[in-house]
């Protein structure tokens, strides 16, 4: 059964929805009309209502009838979806049931209870915000040059205090109409919405006197909150949502919702959702870019496993805080997008200014939209040595340097590396030589030195080889390796059938053979094979000491290899079947290994039981290698 997103988008017609913002003509199977997201002075923006979508040929904005309506409106994915959804004829029961999850294959009333509550706790914080006695609060927001536009676009809001009784209790758990949900203090309690205190059984209110951003998942569903409290005497300044079952803050991003369904190739990724909402106030161009917020908390492989399901993404822009934690936390997440595959560019901010929403503040929304176009890798590389590397002991100062030489080399930009080391030497005082080094083993392997120990084993098992015939099929097993860890990287899914294929009791002769096995099943386990997140897997596989060190080096460096090539032409070759072929042979270069270890042990075994053994062993393997 298609999705409720699926129907709207088939249901409707994006000719008659497009047509109420352009003018459209007909040309051949499509329409055409001037692109409304870029100045457009010949029509260059194709619909088409067979294949649901439309796409500008000047500018690459494309998408479907919601994202359309999104763009064009500057509002949220669930906003627009619910306006295409009414345009088209679905009732608001069908649209209501939907975004309290009642429409869903998955539907959980439990779960679909507290979506409302969410929604109903958010219509109130909307509505409290715009009351004349809570004026200073919303004032607040416009004075961070929040306008009135933007606040009722991110739905902002606003909780109260009232000592007697919370807001939220006394409002939300009120029926007004026979047959409304209601709500009662567990359900609160359990939503994050107000604390109860064990010893007097009293009730307040979780977010009192703090503005109110609602946290929404990727279908526009609200998840949580984050308060802000706007008092200078106020030691908490952002208070977020407990942990829930519908809120993890460390497995999302504040505006995930209206990035996740878009059809953007960039992402900026910000520290706090002023700052995001600020970006977005300055004009960011939505068709081109968008943009989330890390909410105050670390970067995860959640958060790599989430970017990853948005396809179309493959340049991310970092624009954290100008400070010391901002500059860290820019090269750590940085280090992760790269090994992730993203194309990384990251913000300069060399203003006096700290974030986002200051500069808007004070500089205006030009100056912010100049900010996020001063992006050059390069440039942030040398802002960064000159304002954290000098506050450093040398230990920790050697450290860091081969963090950044590893951006560095991971950039794969050379043309400015005397300048970068002459720089990093100056200030440091290292050894410029000592960097050259460090810097030209980290550009060959990329992230680190080649440990060839295992191919090695694979090509002689160190003194273990007897013959020229054993060598060859052992160097042919190191170039099987190679490619069968290449399929696994491009389609980790296909895990499963290989496994299936290569597992076979009688190959155990190789250390290194039987931890690739190892890597392969474990892989074949995962529930979610196409999303995974290799590194998390190289984290537990270490952890777990399931394979040999050796071993996992040599898989974490194809990886490496895999994640640099994997845009070329040679590696989309393994969309095929012939991972299969791959398989098969290196089954057959296992047995064959294991044929030839037979026919030595053969030679000098004595007992005639053992030799009947092996003899028996040969018979099947010879009729394995030649059938």
């Amino acid at each position: 059964m298609s999705s409720f997103i699926d129907q709207v988008i088939e249901r409707t017609n994006i000719v008659d929805i497009v047509s109420k913002y352009v003018s459209l003509k007909k040309m051949g199977a499509n329409y055409f009309g001037l692109c409304p997201f870029h100045p457009d002075k010949n029509p260059s923006m194709s619909v088409s209502n067979k294949k649901k979508i439309f796409k500008c040929f000047s500018c690459n904005t494309s998408g479907n009838v919601i994202t359309f309506v999104q763009k064009i409106k500057k509002i949220s994915f669930g906003e627009a979806l619910k306006e295409v959804a009414l345009a088209s004829g679905f009732s608001q029961k069908e649209i209501d049931d939907y975004f309290n999850n009642k429409n869903s294959k998955n539907y959980n009333p439990y779960q679909s209870h507290f979506y409302s509550l969410n929604n109903k706790a958010n219509d109130l914080f909307q509505i409290l915000l715009f009351n004349e006695s809570n004026k200073k609060y919303l004032n607040y927001l416009l004075e961070r040059k929040l306008s009135l536009e933007t606040i009722k676009q991110f739905n902002l809001g606003f909780c109260g205090k009232d000592n007697a009784k919370t807001i939220l209790f006394d409002l939300i758990t009120e029926q007004n109409n026979q047959g409304e949900e209601t709500f009662n203090a567990d359900d609160l309690l359990k939503a994050s919405l107000i604390n109860i205190n064990e010893q007097t059984s009293n009730v307040v209110d979780y977010f009192f006197n703090r503005i109110i951003f609602p946290i929404k998942d990727k279908n526009g569903f609200i998840i949580g909150f984050i308060g802000r409290n706007i008092d200078k005497t106020e030691t908490v300044k952002y208070l977020i949502s407990r942990e829930t079952f519908l809120f993890h803050k460390a497995e999302v991003f504040y505006n995930l919702d209206q990035v996740y369904h878009s059809n953007i190739n960039t992402l900026v990724i910000l520290e706090g959702n002023i700052d995001l909402i600020s970006l977005y106030e300055a004009g960011l161009n939505t068709s081109k870019y968008g943009a989330v917020a890390l909410m105050g908390t670390a970067f995860t492989a959640s958060h790599l496993n989430i970017l990853r399901q948005i396809k179309s993404i493959k340049n991310i822009i970092l624009c954290l805080d100008n400070d010391d934690a901002g500059r860290k936390n820019t090269l750590s997440i940085g280090l992760q997008l790269l090994r992730g595959g993203y194309q990384l560019f990251v913000v300069k901010n060399a203003t006096k200014y700290k974030d986002v929403n200051d500069i808007l503040v004070n500089e205006g929304k030009k100056q912010v939209l100049d900010l996020l176009n001063d992006n050059n890798l390069i440039d942030f590389f040398l802002f960064y040595i000159q304002h954290t590397l000098v506050s450093l002991n040398l230990s920790n100062t050697v450290s860091l340097v081969t963090q950044i030489l590893t951006l560095i080399a991971r950039h794969g930009n050379s043309l400015y590396w005397s300048k970068y080391r002459d720089l990093i030497a100056k200030i440091t005082n290292l050894d410029p030589e000592d960097l050259n080094v460090t810097y030209k083993k980290l550009v060959t392997s990329r992230f680190a030195v080649r440990d060839d120990s295992v191919y090695k084993e694979l090509r002689d098992e160190t003194t273990k080889v007897k013959s020229e015939n054993e060598k060859r099929i052992l160097k042919n097993l190191e170039s099987c390796v190679h490619k069968i860890l290449s399929v696994l990287f491009f389609a980790p899914s296909l895990a499963s059938k290989l496994y299936d294929i290569l597992h076979h009791k009688e190959i155990s002769h190789v250390k290194a053979i039987d931890d690739i096995l190892t890597f392969i099943k474990y892989l074949a386990s995962v529930d979610d094979p196409e999303h995974l997140n290799f590194e998390l897997v190289f984290q537990d596989l270490n952890k777990s000491q399931k394979i040999s060190q050796k071993t996992l080096r040599l898989i974490m460096d194809e990886y490496d290899k895999f994640v640099d090539l994997k845009k070329e032409h040679h590696i989309q070759t393994y969309k095929s079947n012939r991972y299969s072929g791959i398989a098969q042979q290196f089954d057959k270069l296992c047995w064959e290994l294991k044929l030839e270890q037979l026919e030595q042990k053969l030679k000098t075994t004595t007992s005639q039981t053992e030799r009947q053994k092996i003899r028996s062993l040969i018979t099947i393997l010879n009729k394995k290698i030649h059938k």
